[in-house]
């Protein structure tokens, strides 16, 4: 019976060094691929900030503006995609996770204050709030992300 499995093949240390040089070379190059268009995060913010000021709408559009926030999210990421012909992989992804923390942290906090404030003024001033601070903090985690991908180590 034959297995299926390959023998390992002994690597020399400079076949190895040269192997991670090239790894290094193509993550820099898709640090380089991967510019976020400028429309991207406040496309974002502007999604969130919806979100967040459909609590101080009445009758049936918060439902609508919640509707409309996802679409643009959908439209925003498949626009991306398209234009850079990279789709985020988990690896890459998952280096970005701290702003995507910052991301929900910042929807909840708008969203709380919409709930325990009542005001629609209150809840329009924190959608606003969260629309500038989602722009912000995204082109800060694109930086983060080009950073770590150009990085020698990882």
């Amino acid at each position: 019976m034959e297995s299926s499995r390959q023998i390992p093949v002994p690597v020399s240390p400079a076949d190895a060094r040269t192997s991670l040089a090239s790894l290094q070379d193509a993550n820099r190059a898709l640090a380089d691929h991967l510019p976020t268009p400028w429309w991207y995060h406040p496309g974002t913010g502007l999604a969130e900030a919806l979100i967040v000021s459909a609590l101080a709408l009445p009758g049936a559009w918060p439902v609508a503006a919640v509707v409309v926030a996802l679409a643009l999210v959908a439209v925003l990421v498949a626009a991306w995609r398209h234009r850079s012909g990279v789709g985020m992989s988990s690896r890459y992804s998952a280096l970005a996770w701290p702003w995507l923390v910052a991301l929900a942290v910042m929807l909840l906090a708008g969203l709380a204050v919409a709930i325990l404030v009542e005001n629609a003024m209150a809840t329009y001033v924190a959608a606003g709030a969260v629309l500038v601070l989602t722009t912000v903090l995204g082109r800060l985690g694109d930086n983060a992300l080009r950073r770590r991908l150009r990085a020698r180590e990882h």
